[in-house]
This record gives structure tokens, sequence and C-alpha cells, in this order.
């Protein structure tokens, strides 16, 4: 089969994924990762100094750049809805959108995904609003991009520059 069809296929695959998670994930709302144990609010930090030192001094199982992000958007806007909305739904269908990514090239394995996928996603949205922690969407989205960093810098070995970024990507993800 020609790459160009397998290309295709793809890029069918995802825009149904892409859909489905949608439609699926449209009532999914996170819980902000900075009440944790219910211990503070993004209320509790007015201005970014206060921030800062929340950062600088916390000392429990709170993810510091999710909860940065929480505080500024309740800064920025007097509302969280593009964390814990938006990205939480971005996080939850991205990781579903990369593991197809990953099976790419093979046919087989990226329909083998799709069907899989449709079940997980319907599983997810069953079982995240009994703790629906917007870290449990991120974590597994970000360990999945670093994969596909990964996989591309493995492909992209004759330029070297190209090859250096896909690593830097993976780094950062």
């Amino acid at each position: 089969m020609s790459k160009r069809r397998i290309i295709f296929i793809a890029l069918i695959l995802g825009v149904l994924l892409l859909i489905y998670g949608l439609w699926m994930t449209r009532a999914a709302v996170a819980r902000p990762a900075i009440w944790w144990l219910n211990m503070f609010d993004v209320r509790d930090f007015p201005d970014f100094h206060s921030l800062i030192n929340f950062i600088l001094n916390l000392r429990v199982a709170i993810p510091p750049i999710l909860a940065t992000l929480e505080v500024w958007n309740y800064q920025l806007n007097g509302s969280t809805d593009f964390v814990l909305v938006y990205l939480y739904r971005g996080a939850l269908i991205g990781s579903y959108i990369l593991a197809l990514r990953l099976a790419y090239p093979s046919i087989l394995c990226m329909l083998a995904t799709a069907v899989a996928e449709l079940v997980f996603i319907y599983g997810s949205v069953l079982v995240h609003p009994g703790n629906p922690a917007i870290y449990d969407a991120c974590y597994p989205f970000f360990i999945l991009l670093a994969l596909c960093f990964l996989k591309q810098a493995g492909q992209r070995q004759a330029d070297h520059v190209s090859h250096g970024w896909w690593c830097v990507g993976a780094g950062f993800s």
C-alpha cells in the first residue's frame, strides 16, 4: 500500500477519534490540582508574589506547573475554565490521538488502536467523574508526547539539526 494511502487512513482515523472524543468529553470538567486534599484554592494567591512563595515552599504532591497555570488562569480571567475544561479535555483526547500516532505506519496496528481507543475513551468518561484530577489526564498525555518525539527523532537520523530538536522536545514534554 502506498505511503499516501497510509497517511490518508491515519488522518481519517485521527479526525474520527477527535470528533468522537470531543463529543464524549463535552461535559468533562477537571478538579484543580491546587485543591489536592482541599488544602488550597486559587483565590488564596491574589498576586504573583504569593504564587511564587507558594511554589518555592511547596512540600505536598501538587504539580507546580499545573497549579501555576490554574492560578494564572484565575488571575487573568477570574475563572479556571481554560485549564480545567479545555486543557483537561485536550489532554484526555490528545493522549488517544498520540497513541494512534505511535501505531503509525502499520494499518493493522492503527485500526486495532482506534477500536481500542473507542472503548477506552468511553471508559475514561465513565471513570473520571469519580476523581477528575487534571494531572490524571495531563501525565499520560506528556508521556505519550515524549514517546512521539523520541520516535520522530529516531526516524530523522540523517538530519542532525531536526534530530536534536525532536530530542529537545522529548526532554521538555
